[in-house]
């Protein structure tokens, strides 16, 4: 008897302790979707598609902020057509009700060619704020649209972050020329910023074509400069060819822009410059009141960060 009575007694307290499990459960999950939401809605061609590392610092910093973050990623088969974007969306706004919705700019670009406007994005309770990572809105769609800052300012800034470096490393710089010619544009921008005192150029000419023969000469420019000069880190803003360069075994470690770094291997990644969406984030949840006339998009440059 006293056997059976301990039993219940433990069984009792075993079904106490998930019924205030599941309280609590249910309680954090009302808090969560309570909480102002922050919508990124994205898709393969965006530069940090699916990087975990990259929504996790936005979590934790809304998550700071009494804010959360959900994320809609656009599959290939719908990023073509402008009103099945527009459906998920929809669809997902009306379910959790976001304060706040960033774009990916091929979503935003779609959305705005087709004429869509603020008022399609009612979710039964308010229109949030649409935010565009690219372009400047000409129909009244968004309220807040990022412009792309200039190559040069870009890898000015790749520059300065290596110049930060102690000590400063020996680089390859590779980038496309015609002839003999100077370099130019972002990567004379780049040189014109960059302090360090070993720099290798490696230039790809225009007239060489870009076939597989070449592409395997030009790896094999570059595997004789690195056994000349020692250097392990190249800079590359864009040579014809890029991923005969990456998967070959020069064992280079590389900085590019965010538009690459798919294309590169995290152990063979140095630096990248990209879209800062973290302040981007930041921005968004710290002042999230929406404009008193919606359909007049404000203007901002794009965030760039290097790491």
């Amino acid at each position: 008897m006293k056997k059976k009575r301990l039993i219940t007694a433990i069984v009792s307290a075993v079904l106490a302790i998930a019924a205030a499990a599941a309280v609590l459960i249910e309680a954090q999950s009302l808090v969560n979707t309570q909480r102002p939401a922050m919508v990124l809605v994205t898709d393969s061609t965006f530069p940090g598609h699916g990087e975990e590392r990259t929504y996790s610092e936005i979590r934790t910093l809304l998550n700071e902020r009494h804010w959360r973050l959900e994320v809609l990623e656009i599959s290939d088969d719908t990023l073509s057509d402008a009103a099945a974007i527009y459906a998920e969306v929809k669809a997902f706004n009306d379910a959790e009700h976001p304060t706040v919705i960033i774009f990916s700019p091929v979503t935003g670009k779609m959305l705005e060619r087709e004429g869509y406007t603020y008022s399609d994005f009612y979710n039964g309770r308010v229109i949030p704020l649409l935010v565009s990572l690219v372009g400047a809105d000409t129909n009244g769609l968004f309220d807040v649209c990022y412009t792309m800052p200039s190559p040069d300012t870009c890898w000015t800034l790749a520059a300065d972050y290596l110049n930060s470096l102690d000590p400063i490393p020996a680089i390859a710089v590779l980038y496309e020329s015609t002839g003999n010619s100077a370099p130019t544009g972002e990567t004379a921008a780049f040189l014109d910023a960059f302090r360090g005192a070993s720099v290798t150029l490696i230039p790809r000419d225009r007239a060489r074509g870009r076939t597989d023969a070449e592409n395997t000469a030009y790896v094999s420019e570059v595997r004789e400069a690195k056994e000349r000069d020692g250097f392990e880190i190249a800079v590359m803003a864009y040579v014809p060819g890029f991923p005969a360069l990456v998967y070959s075994d020069l064992g280079l470690k590389w900085v590019v822009d965010e538009a690459y770094a798919p294309l590169v291997p995290d152990e063979y990644l140095f630096a990248v410059i990209g879209t800062d969406l973290a302040d981007i984030a930041e921005r968004h949840s710290s002042s999230p009141a929406l404009p008193a006339e919606r359909g007049r998009s404000l203007n901002y440059p794009l965030p760039i960060i290097v790491r």
